[in-house]
């Protein structure tokens, strides 16, 4: 009784002693699996606990609530694209330079600067995406004239094709980016005279009390234009802001998703409205895929999608007349 029964097995030695170890190994395994687990889950609560966490100007640390939490708003809280994507940097929402870019696409499309259509590729029969440049006017507005120029520099003969962005792609990428700093910077300062931001102690904008509020509207604005495509959802859309929302929902990445429920949502004003963008209602839904190919195709070492082989009805874009989103 002073000793506890030994363990036994049938078998010799050396197949008792086999099967121990392999027991060992799973229980090794067993433990190291757990523990990644383990370390995973810490890393993915502490990213999710810090990344929700500002410190606004005066030092004050807020959390961003939750998603079920924040009501859709119906127009975005920040006038004009700048301010918008300064506003998105300080939140730390996803900002690439190719979807800013496309917005602002399709703000040069609508007042005529430039023509986003399909062409035949060289020496082939099937066609791909371009961007044709007006050789008659340039755009007044600073950030749009630059972004003018990136395009038409890179243009031959005033046609920047898909295949010629994809093989200049370092070079427009290093000229977007710098392009992309200085529309964050005009955005800044749009916000600190406005009083939504302000310089904290390291000399950096951040929002202040006031601005945060705006910030949380900027998420709900971003939700309720991702969500209208949905058949379930009951928000209206108001004719005025349209423009608004193919130039927002462009800069969020979801403007193809809008198109349908825009056009489901009004159909007699939606043909009045592709028309202000120089297309038809079938040219129209073609056009945000043209758009998201041209600028997908801006970003280095990427392979962005290719023109498509066909052209989709009613022959090339026209840019039409009115203002955008500034």
């Amino acid at each position: 009784s002073l000793f506890p029964a030994t363990s036994k097995g049938s078998g010799t030695f050396e197949q008792l002693q086999s099967q121990a170890d392999s027991d060992d190994s799973h229980t090794l395994l067993f433990i190291l699996i757990g523990g990644i687990v383990a370390v995973a889950a810490a890393v993915i609560g502490l990213i999710a606990f810090f990344g929700n966490r500002f410190k606004l100007a005066d030092g004050t640390v807020v959390r961003l609530p939750k998603q079920t939490d924040i009501q859709p708003e119906l127009t975005a809280p920040f006038s004009g694209l700048p301010a918008t994507y300064a506003a998105m940097k300080l939140l730390s929402m996803p900002t690439p330079t190719g979807k800013l870019m496309g917005a602002y696409l399709m703000q040069l499309q609508r007042t005529g600067f430039i023509n986003m259509v399909e062409v035949p590729k060289r020496n082939k029969t099937i066609k791909e995406d371009a961007i044709i440049i007006s050789s008659t006017k340039q755009p007044d507005d600073s950030l749009e004239r630059t972004l003018y120029n990136i395009l038409a520099q890179a243009a031959e003969d005033g046609t920047l094709t898909n295949s010629s962005i994809k093989e200049q792609a370092s070079e427009i990428n290093e000229k977007l980016e710098a392009w992309a700093e200085d529309v964050k910077t005009a955005g800044e300062h749009e916000l600190l005279v406005n009083g939504v931001a302000a310089k904290n102690a390291k000399g950096k904008a951040s929002f202040t009390v006031n601005g945060w509020k705006h910030g949380i509207k900027l998420h709900g604005f971003k939700s309720y234009l991702s969500t209208l495509h949905k058949p379930d959802n009951d928000y209206t859309t108001p004719r005025e802001y349209w423009d608004d929302y193919l130039a927002y929902s462009t800069l969020f990445g979801v403007g193809e998703k809008i198109m349908d429920s825009l056009q489901k949502s009004d159909p007699a004003y939606f043909d009045e409205f592709s028309g202000y963008y120089g297309c038809n209602y079938y040219t129209m839904m073609h056009l945000m895929h043209i758009n998201d190919h041209l600028t997908t195709s801006s970003s280095p070492n990427t392979d962005g999608p290719g023109g498509s082989a066909s052209s989709s009805g009613g022959g090339g874009f026209s840019g039409g007349g009115g203002s955008g989103t500034r």
